[in-house]
């Protein structure tokens, strides 16, 4: 290939560069305000699940030591089975995500980062 070619290529590529970035622009508020309303819909959803036992579960799923359940139940003063159902709730709902580590230790996604949410926490 030769670099008159290659020059018209980086200038296509350029183009369609500039393009892609005003095309994102004009729909960055329309998603902006479809993630505003999924995030009311799903803190619709959990606002009657949390008890204030749930409430510090839901905090503990997301520390960054990614705490078993067990050791949550332990932490909370509630069974294994209650932290395993609360999280069943929880992923019905599609507010979580299992994910797995290095070593191969489950822990869970926060998908709409509602754990920080402002009308979770002062649950």
């Amino acid at each position: 290939m030769d670099t008159k070619t290659e020059e018209q290529i980086l200038v296509l590529l350029q183009e369609i560069h500039d393009s892609l970035k005003i095309i994102s622009a004009c729909h960055e508020e329309q998603y902006q305000k479809l993630q505003s309303q999924q995030i009311k819909v799903k803190i619709e959803a959990l606002k009657p699940l949390l008890t204030s036992v749930r409430q510090k579960i839901f905090r503990l799923l997301f520390d960054p030591k990614h705490l078993s359940q067990v050791e949550i139940a332990q932490l909370t003063g509630t069974t294994q089975p209650t932290v395993s159902r609360f999280i069943s709730a929880l992923m019905d709902l599609e507010i979580i995500e299992p994910d797995e580590d290095d070593k191969g230790n489950i822990f869970y996604k926060d998908k709409y980062n509602l754990a920080n949410h402002p009308e979770v926490q002062n649950e």
